[in-house]
């Protein structure tokens, strides 16, 4: 399952927040060290509160395995509401100012030849990234905990795992920035064992 979207399948690293209930305790591994205690507080303030994923998941489930049955997608509008939303951007925007996205592409499956995506960079988290950004760590928790036992019991052969995810950021800049026409998962299993894509974008005026 890819949380944004993903070129590997992966742990969250660093941070294993594995169901709602478990958010309020943080596993620091290897070199992620607490050295910022503010950051600590407001990272712990926010996984005690929550995002309400779960509620949420419930309330778009019907319809949500509905649509993956008749067409195999599914949108909805303002799924964390717009001040989250904002606040997620704007952690987003803090990483792409600090300089941390490098330029997205995809690879040939044949070859692993890059396809460059011109003017779109992109981001996978780490160990360090509940630093500045909270929020978007803690999202992509909450939704690997709920989404995939969730879709599971609605498609049983789906077996989406309920540990591993991929997760990417993303930033289109304009200036003929897009995606080349492309698959996400050509290769398959066990080269590729993506199922699902989860979208979240953060364009505060976004629309179909």
């Amino acid at each position: 399952m890819s949380g944004l979207a993903g070129n590997k399948m992966r742990r969250l690293p660093g941070l294993m927040a594995t169901r709602r209930s478990q958010l309020n305790t943080l596993l620091v591994r290897g070199r992620c060290l607490v050295t910022d205690e503010a950051s600590m507080a407001e990272f712990m303030r926010l996984s005690h509160r929550g995002f309400n994923v779960k509620r949420r998941v419930e309330e778009e489930l019907m319809p949500m395995t509905d649509a993956l049955r008749d067409c195999g997608w599914y949108s909805t509008s303002n799924f964390l509401g717009h001040e989250t939303c904002a606040a997620m951007r704007r952690e987003a925007e803090e990483l792409r100012r600090l300089g941390t996205f490098t330029q997205s592409y995809s690879e040939v499956a044949e070859t692993r030849e890059p396809i460059w995506r011109p003017n779109v960079y992109q981001l996978e988290l780490n160990g360090e990234s509940w630093r500045t950004a909270p929020r978007l760590v803690l999202y992509l928790s909450e939704l690997m905990a709920v989404l995939p036992p969730a879709l599971n019991t609605h498609f049983p052969d789906l077996m989406l795992s309920e540990a591993i995810m991929g997760h990417k950021l993303a930033v289109s800049c304009g200036g003929g920035a897009r995606y080349p026409r492309h698959l996400d998962n050509v290769s398959g299993a066990p080269t590729d064992m993506r199922k699902l894509t989860a979208v979240y974008y953060l364009n505060a005026q976004h629309g179909e």
